[in-house]
């Protein structure tokens, strides 16, 4: 791609100093050659909601437009935090997060499905299009922080086009209370991996070890 992603060092106030070390980017991160072809799609000019319905940003639209939430940079400023069985988390702001908005992009280092191994650690994996993963383990958004919930998730990850290349959010699904933790469902496969268990609230701990009403 010709637009190179936005990278910085992430903001201390809002990541413990004992979490995993990474370096923050808005956008992804693309290898200096990529040698695979991927679609890319650009939205129509002046068909905002027919861009939206296709899941396709709108590009150079007017400020007010409502079909640019990836790309305005204004998500709500959730913080990272320790959890109690889940490592680190990304918590709700004190004024909360109301219904719909984007908490942030998924962003990571782009690599391609024959690129994936078994060898590479999955924790941080997201596919974004049919070919194409991003991998935030050393560089992407806080949203990498976010755990997951099969039960009752607060978040969806949406995939989108913006600015013609295929990208993943993530979306408040509810009104989600001050402080509250943020979680998406992590998909099929997560869900039948029998070497992971979901820690989440509604899941943990295992219905036997729940402490009597």
């Amino acid at each position: 791609p010709s637009k190179r992603p936005r990278t910085a060092e992430y903001d201390s106030l809002r990541i413990p100093q004992d979490c995993p070390r990474f370096k923050f980017c808005e956008e992804n991160v693309y290898p200096a050659r990529f040698p695979f072809e991927f679609d890319c799609i650009l939205p129509e000019e002046h068909a905002c909601e027919q861009n939206a319905s296709a899941n396709i940003e709108c590009m150079d639209c007017c400020k007010d437009c409502p079909n640019m939430r990836l790309q305005m940079s204004e998500w709500p400023e959730c913080i990272v935090r320790k959890t109690e069985e889940r490592g680190f988390g990304y918590f709700a702001p004190e004024e909360g997060v109301p219904k719909n908005p984007a908490i942030g992009p998924y962003t990571g280092e782009v690599f391609h499905a024959l690129q994936l191994t078994d060898s590479k650690k999955q924790v941080y994996i997201m596919q974004i299009d049919k070919k194409l993963y991003v991998d935030a383990k050393r560089k992407g958004h806080y949203t990498r922080f976010i755990n997951h919930s099969g039960a009752a998730p607060n978040c969806e990850v949406q995939k989108w086009y913006v600015r013609g290349y295929p990208c993943a959010g993530v979306f408040a699904l509810r009104d989600i209370a001050p402080g509250e933790e943020l979680t998406f469902d992590y998909g099929v496969k997560f869900r039948d991996d029998k070497t992971f268990v979901c820690k989440c609230a509604t899941c943990w701990p295992p219905a036997p070890a729940r402490s009597q009403p």
